[in-house]
């Protein structure tokens, strides 16, 4: 209920956002309802958030391959953030929630969107980090090579 007051907050209309208890209640609506983002977060039953994710990137059970998808949790370690990325959240959060944290992650999915991938078993957001940005007189280290 968080997140819907969240929603509202930022301008979205009540009767446009829709709330599931787990992953299989948003499946069943993203088959009949189309929707322009989802917010899930890690801990539901029986199917979680992390399912759901690698669950809406799969082409063979996708019913909504291209959904921007932001994922919320209380524990954010680095195998989860990896996890998470590689099932193909467009952007992650870290709980609590607030508006302009919800805000300034779905600005970042509107204006700035990852190029989308279609692979046999993968159909979503890049998952790779942009390339690093070198400027010419940079002094790091590229490698053990270059001392």
């Amino acid at each position: 209920m968080i997140i819907r007051s969240v929603l509202y907050d930022l301008g979205f209309s009540l009767d446009r956002i829709r709330l599931c208890q787990n992953g299989d209640e948003a499946l069943d609506l993203l088959k009949i309802a189309r929707s322009d983002i989802l917010i899930t977060c890690l801990r539901m039953t029986p199917m979680d958030g992390l399912t759901l994710i690698r669950t809406l990137r799969d082409p063979k059970s996708t019913p909504a391959p291209e959904i921007p998808i932001i994922f919320c949790s209380a524990v954010l370690d680095m195998k989860l953030l990896d996890d998470v990325r590689q099932a193909g959240a467009n952007e992650i959060i870290r709980k609590p929630i607030d508006a302009a944290r919800i805000k300034s992650h779905i600005d970042a999915i509107i204006e700035r969107p990852r190029p989308t991938i279609r692979l046999a078993d993968y159909i979503g957001p890049d998952r790779r980090r942009l390339p690093e940005i070198r400027l010419p007189n940079d002094r790091r280290v590229q490698s053990y090579w270059d001392l």
